[in-house]
């Protein structure tokens, strides 16, 4: 494979040079980043690209120690249109054809679609072998479409980039203690269990009685906002918003601001800011998901859920560009939900193990549970993500839920028990949980899937408050004004409570929902 290109013209170059299954690897590496562009710095695209391109190089030149450079091209092409469109053929080829029962036998498996691609790819192969081709203009045809593909997705790329990408936003609130630093003031816990649902919700739209976990939160000192919604039902909202305390609309977050841009706010959050001044230390246990993975200004970085290949991390966007192959699914089945099992198991005890420092410190924590993949029963037994296809999703819900119950109860005595009476810990849910009938647009969306969706958990502890100043359908933006307020005498004016939903995800384009939407009764 020798690629001197000097003296040669681009007739010459298109026919001669077998650059297309590179070309095409390029292009699928690229186009992952440019779906998701507003996520992900480009730095990240690096790793994965040169770890692609080492995967195709090394199958070209193993095939031509077998065939002539042309012919291993060939197959090497094959081979991965036939890997990265994998997903596409789920989506649009497996999933219409649900349930395909011929003989007793669901053909519409994706172990069958993969058996499928082999036999394709083998015998594709064979027809390269044994086939008399033209390898000039063949040659020429395909490196001219992979070009096009890839100068294509460039170009989106760098109009992409090139976007209202710079615009500020204003997070910058003023907030300043009553007194100097007091060392006596206590440690602050907040611990996001992902879409876990209200409990009303659970009620009217599980069949589920939640009654006796909420009644051992309020054992423990807990007060208990029963009709508390997330200010908006997404992650990186949700916690962008509670953890500046404001809105995002006035920190200047709209349809022309990037989802990356918002990401900002999350690093560099207003209570992180706070408390580090009162010489608080803050330790932040993150997710496999960028908005929450590490914060670059936690004194102690601790994320357990990254998918793990021998000590090798991978990150969100990787993780995106191998559900695209079949890779994916023995993914799914040996290794993501395994790690998010254990992963969410360590950071319940990397909690623990925090609080036992003595320290005065504000501890962020962003658990994957109860949010799928559902790998515990309700005994808090691990249990692998496809080990019941049968039970509905709802019952898998609430097994996690349960379980994740369990985890809560036993971390929280933990606190309590090295921390002292005084700890002020906060379990609040991001959102409610995920919705099946979710609508295209969310200002379609029926008034109780709206609710069930934004209804979430909400419960503070902090015994100097004894539930004053607290109310039932206080939201996540007044939290830490609440607290501040009374430990540090902040003096900061309370939020209106509003709910907002994005009209087109992921599109900042947000509507607010209506207060007889949100409280019927």
């Amino acid at each position: 494979m020798n690629f001197d290109f000097r003296n040669m013209d681009t007739e010459e170059l298109l026919s001669e040079k077998l650059a297309f299954p590179f070309l095409f690897t390029t292009y699928f590496v690229l186009s992952v980043y440019q779906h998701n562009i507003n996520q992900v710095r480009l730095v990240e695209v690096i790793r994965p690209l040169i770890i692609f391109l080492t995967g195709t190089v090394s199958i070209y030149f193993f095939i031509k120690y077998f065939l002539s450079d042309f012919k291993a091209a060939l197959i090497t092409f094959v081979s991965s249109i036939s890997f990265y469109t994998y997903n596409i053929q789920v989506e649009y080829g497996l999933k219409p054809l649900l349930p395909l029962n011929v003989f007793g036998f669901n053909l519409a498996r994706r172990r069958y679609l993969l058996l499928a691609n082999a036999v394709l790819v083998t015998a594709i192969s064979a027809l390269i072998i044994y086939k008399e081709l033209d390898k000039e203009n063949l040659t020429k045809i395909l490196n001219i479409v992979t070009s096009f593909l890839l100068g294509l997705t460039l170009s989106g790329i760098v109009i992409g980039l090139s976007g209202p990408v710079n615009q500020n936003l204003e997070n910058n609130i003023e907030i300043s203690a009553g007194s100097s630093v007091d060392e006596s003031q206590p440690s602050i816990y907040y611990i996001i269990p992902d879409r876990y649902a209200r409990g009303d919700v659970l009620r009217k739209q599980y069949g589920f009685d939640n009654k006796n976990f909420i009644n051992s939160l309020r054992r423990d000192g807990f007060y208990v906002a029963n009709e508390s919604y997330a200010n908006y039902p997404f992650s990186y909202g949700s916690l962008g918003s509670s953890l500046n305390m404001q809105y995002l609309q006035d920190i200047g977050v709209d349809e022309s601001v990037k989802q990356k841009q918002v990401y900002s706010i999350l690093q560099d959050h207003q209570v992180q800011k706070f408390l580090r001044s009162q010489d608080y230390r803050y330790h932040h246990i993150g997710l496999n998901y960028r908005a929450t993975a590490f914060n670059r200004n936690a004194d102690q970085n601790i994320n357990h859920m990254r998918i793990d290949f021998g000590g090798l991390s991978v990150s969100e966007f990787e993780t995106n560009l191998l559900k695209n192959t079949p890779v994916i699914q023995v993914l799914n089945e040996a290794i993501i939900g395994r790690d998010k099992a254990t992963g969410n198991l360590k950071s319940v005890k990397s909690i623990r193990k925090i609080s036992e420092k003595p320290e005065r410190k504000f501890v962020f924590a962003h658990l994957m549970i109860p949010h799928p993949a559902f790998v515990f029963n309700a005994t808090g037994d691990k249990i692998k993500p496809h080990s019941r296809p049968n039970l509905p999703r709802s019952e898998k819900y609430l097994g996690q839920l349960q379980a994740t119950n369990k985890f809560l109860n036993r971390t929280v005595d933990r606190i309590i028990e090295n921390e002292g009476e005084d700890v002020i810990i906060i379990i609040q849910s991001d959102s409610g949980p995920g919705v099946e009938e979710a609508p295209e647009k969310w200002t379609q969306g029926k008034p109780e899937t709206l609710r069930k969706r934004a209804g979430i958990l909400n419960a503070v502890r902090a015994p100097e408050l004894n539930g004053s100043k607290m109310y039932q359908r206080m939201t996540p933006v007044n939290t830490f004004r609440t607290i501040f307020n009374e430990y540090f005498k902040t003096g900061l004016k309370m939020k209106k409570d509003k709910v907002y939903f994005r009209e087109n995800p992921p599109e900042h384009n947000f509507f607010q929902l209506e207060n007889k939407t949100l409280h019927p009764e």
